[in-house]
């Protein structure tokens, strides 16, 4: 018994020292990690008390630099008094430099004193040549001849490229004040070194070491790491502890704060040696303790030993030794022994249990499952656990008022059609579907029970059916499993045959659900993709862009190419990038619903019209949008659409003016001598301009083909009715689209030279013909159209008319004034010869007929 009572106290013990040991060293890595992230907080605060610093210069700096009336040729005497007072607000001196280096300025010295070149030009062209802020290393001023830190920043032109720089050293002594001012610590000590580490400030002994390269270790231990920890000696030979930091925007710049190793050790020396020491007497108590409850526990154990030994002893005295002996204490022991066994067995059972729900749970929301392969995975868990051989899984048939059979196991294909389909009222999954409640049957109940006549076609002697509920208690199927072995299911395998229920219709209806959403989303794509719909979801907090196929297609982004705002804007039209950024901004701020138009650059170079819809959507907070969701639409060919639209009101008004004016004009010039020739004349040219404009509305005022226009005009000349006379006209040349600007006043001439030839000319004549020939003329870039009207067999023709009629002063109004064509008229014997040339391209312009436009009435 003692041996066992030493065991037990080492046992109690041992935990506890090494424990005690454990709580030891946490405490002691607690220490340090306390002293080593104090260290490094100095590191960073003081980091950026130096970046705030340099910005503080350079946001000064950049102000100056954005004044007006500092290039090369521009006098800087008034800019001069500003940066003086810049510089005394500072506490330093500014320099205002050309892009050569050569000083413009110099607040360190009085106005007027010569200045010369800079001695470290580099550094201004590296900003000028860069545009950005340069912080040189620590270099030797060519005014002061002292070391100095400077910082340039790039004076804009007027075409935005730099044409100087201002420059202003960083005051080194005030960065050592504002190290020395922290509070290090007696021994501690911060530097600031400079990308060849060199020291530029230093809260102790400044002035004797600025300048100073860093020692080799620390440049060695500090290479590529951007902040940490190193230890090493320092100038002194002392060991000590550093932690350095990286400044921020200042490629290798770094601030470095120690303390002495010997600190360092102290700070968590003291408190180990205390622990240990307290460690040590409480082991000394325990032990103490231990020995006297040893006492304690052997005393009685010993009495009872030795009053058995009296008893084999004395068995006279036998009987009232025993009474004397309790033997409740055994018996406690005992009994506590038993009930914890019981309640491990208990707390197994129940590990086990919530060990199989767990993993089934876990199977059942893992990937995209069928409800049939959500069933298999509750057979896979269950049929072990309850010891059942057979599982069954029916959904409800709405349709057909049956449970279908999805998923079955432990069944040979005969088995299984007993089960395909069941009658809501029949056997125990059909009575579980139609109650709502579980249904449970031992091996007396499947033999007597009216509902257990499947279950014993299958073989089965234990049933337990439960159903599967949606959320508002209607039956979606149910999940039954048997065992050919077994008399009963046990009360406890119930239960989890009821939990794994519960999680089974879950999944179901998660199923569902989810095959729902992707056959609605399925749909909504399909409508969006047959409407042209580019579908497009920003989630706004993280910047992600989840976008169509076709919203790429319409923006000409590559299929794996990362999308952002700028990129988009990028590609937006310059003058509708205003009114894109109006609206981000807007509805970033306020949110709602959002409709614009605008054009997207394409990199083939094509220009898209594009419409955007959609709405912002706030988080729950309902501060700010979390999403913005909508559509684009292609809309360039309705944007076309309304351009050819607008182009053609305009041209159809245009015409309409010009055709009144000619007709005005026709009336006016037309001879009045005859009422009935007046008309006729009258008639035959508002006809002509009537048939020019069928022929430009059939074209839908694109043009008019030529031929058809001259066939118009001479169609009776053409051919006879009878198709046996001779053709008094013909056409001969190329297929010519005219612009609508030149088809009114091309039909006017040629009804004009028709009229003519009708009256007086060829046509006149029974053995008359007329014939018309045109091409092209000129170079493509500018075509001009070469028409020629030649009249043979008509009246001898003796010369030029006498005077100018109606019909000469229509063609030179129309050809040369309107279309600025040319017209030549040759009278021969045999008859007129008319030759036009007329340009393709030019402008619209009717002044040749309109009015009293220049037509010249003789």
């Amino acid at each position: 018994m003692r041996a066992h009572l030493v065991i037990l106290a080492l046992a109690a013990l041992l935990p506890v020292l090494a424990l005690g040991g454990g709580a030891a060293w946490e405490a002691v890595q607690a220490y340090r990690g306390a002293f080593e992230a104090r260290l490094l907080d100095r590191a960073r605060g003081l980091a950026g008390i130096l970046v705030s610093e340099i910005e503080t210069v350079e946001a000064a700096l950049r102000v100056l630099a954005a004044s007006s009336g500092l290039d090369p040729a521009s006098d800087v005497s008034e800019f001069e008094s500003r940066a003086r007072g810049a510089a005394a607000a500072l506490g330093t001196w500014i320099v205002l430099a050309d892009h050569e280096g050569h000083q413009r300025i110099n607040t360190h010295l009085p106005p007027g004193t010569p200045l010369g070149p800079t001695r470290n030009p580099g550094f201004y062209r590296q900003a000028i040549e860069t545009g950005r802020t340069v912080v040189t290393d620590l270099v030797i001023s060519t005014t002061t001849r002292e070391p100095l830190v400077a910082i340039i920043v790039p004076v804009p032109g007027p075409a935005g490229r730099p044409v100087g720089v201002l420059g202003a050293p960083l005051d080194l002594e005030r960065l050592s004040r504002l190290l020395a001012a922290q509070g290090l610590g007696e021994g501690a000590f911060a530097t600031l070194a400079d990308s060849h580490m060199r020291v530029v400030a230093r809260s102790a002994d400044h002035q004797r070491l600025i300048g100073t390269p860093a020692p080799s270790w620390m440049v060695e231990a500090m290479a590529g790491r951007q902040s940490g920890l190193v230890r090493g000696p320092n100038a002194g030979g002392v060991d000590v502890l550093l932690a350095f930091e990286r400044l921020r925007g200042q490629p290798g710049w770094l601030l470095a704060v120690g303390e002495r190793w010997d600190d360092y050790r102290a700070s968590w020396l003291s408190p180990l040696l205390t622990l240990l020491l307290g460690g040590f007497l409480a082991l000394l108590t325990a032990l103490l303790t231990v020995r006297w409850v040893a006492r304690r526990v052997l005393r009685p154990v010993t009495a009872l030993a030795e009053r058995a030994g009296e008893a084999t002893q004395h068995p006279n005295v036998a009987g009232a030794i025993a009474a004397a002996i309790p033997p409740a204490a055994v018996s406690e022991f005992e009994s506590m022994r038993v009930g914890l066994v019981e309640a491990e067995a208990a707390l197994r059972r129940d590990a086990a249990r919530q060990a199989l729900l767990l993993g089934l749970s876990r199977a059942m929301l893992e990937g995209e499952a069928t409800e049939a392969v959500l069933a298999e995975a509750a057979f896979d868990w269950l049929c072990p656990a309850l010891d059942a051989d057979i599982g069954l899984s029916h959904a409800v048939d709405e349709a057909g008022g049956l449970l279908r059979l999805i998923a079955v196991r432990g069944l040979s294909a005969d088995r299984t059609d007993l089960t395909r389909l069941v009658a809501l009222d029949t056997g125990f999954a059909g009575l579980a579907d139609a109650t709502g409640a579980g249904v449970a049957a031992d091996a007396v109940r499947v033999a007597v029970d009216r509902a257990g006549n499947i279950a014993r076609r299958l073989g089965a002697r234990a049933v337990a059916s439960q159903p599967l509920l949606d959320r508002t208690g209607c039956a979606l199927g149910t999940l039954t499993l048997a065992s050919t072995r077994r008399e009963c299911f046990e009360p406890v395998e119930l239960g989890l045959l009821e939990a794994a229920s519960h999680m089974l219709a879950l999944a179901w209806r998660r199923s569902r659900a989810e095959a729902d959403l992707r056959g609605g989303e399925a749909a909504l794509r399909r409508a969006a993709e047959s409407a042209r719909f580019a579908t497009f979801d920003i989630h706004s907090a993280a910047g992600r862009f989840v976008v169509s196929d076709l919203f790429r297609e319409m923006w000409g982004l590559e299929p794996d190419m990362p999308i952002s705002f700028p990129t988009l804007l990028h590609r937006v039209h310059p003058a509708d990038r205003p009114a894109v950024e109006r609206h981000r901004a807007r509805t970033a701020k306020e949110g709602g619903s959002f409709e614009i138009e605008f054009r997207v650059l394409r990199p083939d170079g094509s220009v898209r019209w594009l419409l955007s819809r959609g709405e912002a959507v706030s988080n729950p907070s309902g501060d700010l949008p979390a999403r913005i969701s909508g559509v684009n639409v292609d809309v360039t060919e309705r944007k076309a659409a309304e351009e050819r639209q607008a182009l053609l009101t305009r041209e159809v008004d245009h015409r309409a003016k010009n055709a009144l004016a000619v007709v005005q004009a026709a009336m006016r010039l037309t001879p009045k001598t005859d009422a009935a020739a007046y008309a006729t004349a009258v008639e035959g040219r508002v006809d002509a301009l009537a048939r020019a404009h069928s022929l430009l509305a059939g074209h839908k005022w694109a043009g008019a083909d030529l031929r058809a226009l001259l066939a118009a005009e001479l169609a009776p000349f053409l051919a006879s009715a009878s198709g046996t006379e001779r053709r008094r006209a013909e056409l001969d040349g190329p297929e010519v689209m005219l612009p609508p600007q030149a088809t009114q006043p091309l039909a006017m001439a040629v009804h004009e030279l028709a009229t003519n030839a009708v009256k007086h000319g060829a046509l006149s004549a029974a053995e008359g013909r007329v014939l018309v020939s045109w091409r092209f003329a000129g170079a493509k870039a500018a075509p001009r159209l070469s028409l020629r009207w030649t009249e043979l067999g008509g009246p001898a023709v003796a010369g030029p008319p006498l005077r100018r009629g109606f019909g000469t002063r229509v063609l030179d109004a129309t050809l040369r004034r309107q279309l600025g064509g040319e017209v030549s008229l040759t009278w021969k014997q045999t008859g007129l010869v008319c030759d036009l040339q007329v340009s393709l391209t030019y402008s619209s312009d009717m002044s040749g007929l309109s009015g009293s436009a220049g037509v010249v009435v003789d």
